[in-house]
């Protein structure tokens, strides 16, 4: 029987190597050739990233007591996800991608850079890549949450740190070690440190069926990365240990642990920097991460809430052209965010940049304008998009309180997260991301159809997508006045269903679906 499992992984993994067809995603997602690791449509994914330490505490008797962040609340925990996870789904998303949770207890309490072990909470230099931090939980935790998750329809995304470790690292169960010859925040050596790599990647794809990988820092391992002696790609590697474990889950007729989601977190500022680092072959023989995080446009929407929304069209035009026209390969998918765990929010930045513009403000009808529009703007993204938890809502820090420790620009967005409780602006903001990534999910064209700008000009963009014989129209006003549209015929908005006329008005920093076929 073994040899049997045996023969039909290998075959199950031939058919993924040669492109093979796909299925529909788990959670009834449309099937389709997404070209990333795995057999689901990537496109269709809408991830809800939560910072594991301060989104929500489950089990006050664990938990981290201080964060490398502004400290609003800590204690958060895996239990704390798994009581958040009816809210998550209500807000269209189909996947969680859950900021590192490998043991990190005690890994980083002799620092000599002035953390006095906060990094132990943020699980971004672990010490055990094959456990659960007991502050957040245990392995047997984990397994429920993974469980739950997948009963909910959800995909779970762990966070791969497969850079960098803490002052010490656990060897893996067939006994290898990373190795580092850069110091502790430059960067492990390749190909040194490949073997441990790509079995921390497989093994919790084949013990827990997680569905996939957020890769930190993946610059490290591209082909400008530190430690790279021969200009290899290593991501190529550690792509086809995934694929080779998600093809045995498949082969063993599992339904989830197989579409193996590999999204690169690179820093770069334009497409073709981010396709050299970590997306081309090196001398591999294949490309290496399948997506990345879309920070080039994502820096687009900053600066439409914040500064240049006169410039918005053809700011948008660049947001909505396809990844092939940014820059990229042909088979990569941009992931697009508006916030992380590494950045100013969205609103803390528009509260920065007009102070007027705050929940607390005088144009605090406009603050959550913004942020609804933010998210009509990833609703009609094609290719996976991510929510940091909080945004859906429009979460917000004071800029007074950046500057001073523990509160840096790279920290400040960690602030508490929050299930219920909300303010009337708020509440008006959740409903309509919520309202909104369902439509997502409804209606495949937004999320992987093609798109045609229709127009781009001043601070107002309109374009329409197409799949099959499903045709949506979108209309983004980031102006401050009401914008007079007029189409070639008419359709249903999206969101209520009522009847829209071929031409009519769209109001300041605000959005129109149309579905018109």
């Amino acid at each position: 029987m073994k040899r049997i499992r045996a023969l039909l992984a290998l075959l199950a993994a031939a058919c993924l190597f040669a492109s093979c067809g796909h299925r529909a995603a788990p959670d009834g997602g449309a099937a389709g050739n997404s070209k990333a690791a795995g057999n689901a449509d990537a496109s269709s994914l809408c991830i809800y990233q939560v910072m594991v330490s301060t989104f929500r505490d489950g089990d006050p008797s664990i938990g981290y007591t201080t964060a490398w962040g502004p400290e609003e609340e800590t204690g958060g925990d895996l239990q704390g996800i798994i009581d958040s996870l009816d809210y998550i789904r209500s807000l269209g998303c189909n996947a969680v991608w859950l900021t590192p949770v490998f043991d990190s207890s005690g890994a980083n309490g002799n620092d000599s850079s002035g953390f006095d072990g906060r990094l132990d909470s943020t699980g971004y230099y672990a010490k055990d890549f094959f456990h659960i931090d007991p502050h957040f939980g245990s392995d047997g935790k984990f397994r429920e949450l993974v469980a739950d998750c997948h009963k909910k329809g959800l995909y779970v995304i762990l966070d791969g740190v497969f850079g960098h470790w803490g002052d010490t690292v656990a060897p893996s169960p067939s006994g290898r070690t990373p190795v580092r010859e850069h110091g502790k925040f430059n960067g492990a050596s390749f190909p040194e440190s490949l073997d441990f790599f790509t079995e921390v990647a497989g093994y919790w794809i084949r013990e827990y069926k997680i569905d996939g990988w957020r890769l930190d820092q993946c610059y490290q391992l591209g082909t400008d990365g530190d430690g790279v002696k021969d200009g290899r790609n290593y991501w190529y590697d550690i792509r086809r240990a995934v694929e080779e474990a998600c093809a045995e889950n498949r082969a063993a007729e599992e339904r989830w642990g197989t579409l193996g989601y590999l999204v690169g977190e690179c820093w770069k500022n334009t497409a073709g920097e981010i396709q050299r680092s970590v997306v081309s072959p090196g001398t591999a023989e294949g490309e290496g991460l399948p997506s990345c995080f879309d920070f080039p446009s994502r820096n687009c929407i900053s600066r439409i809430m914040t500064k240049d929304w006169e410039r918005a069209g053809g700011l948008l035009g660049y947001v909505f052209s396809t990844a092939q026209k940014k820059g990229y390969s042909n088979s990569f998918l941009p992931n697009l965010f508006v916030s992380n765990h590494d950045m100013d929010r969205l609103g803390t930045a528009i509260s920065e940049a007009l102070p007027t513009q705050r929940p607390d403000g005088t144009e605090s009808e406009t603050y959550y304008r913004k942020h609804k529009l933010a998210m009509a703007i990833l609703a009609a993204y094609s290719g996976p998009v991510t929510v940091y938890y909080g945004d859906e809502w429009g979460a917000w820090l004071d800029p007074a309180r950046i500057g001073s420790f523990p509160c840096y620009r790279d920290n400040s967005s960690r602030t508490a997260g929050k299930t219920a409780g909300f303010t009337p602006g708020e509440q008006d903001a959740l409903d309509y991301t919520a309202a909104l990534l369902t439509a997502r999910q409804k209606h495949p064209s937004l999320y992987k159809g093609t798109n045609e700008t229709i127009s781009a000009e001043g601070s107002t963009y309109i374009g329409k997508k197409t799949l099959g014989t499903e045709e949506t129209v979108y209309i983004l006003n980031c102006g401050e006045e009401d914008y007079s549209y007029t189409l070639d015929r008419g359709g249903r908005d999206l969101l209520s269903g009522r009847r829209v006329g071929k031409s009519g008005t769209v109001a300041p920093w605000s959005a129109l679906f149309i579905q018109v076929r």
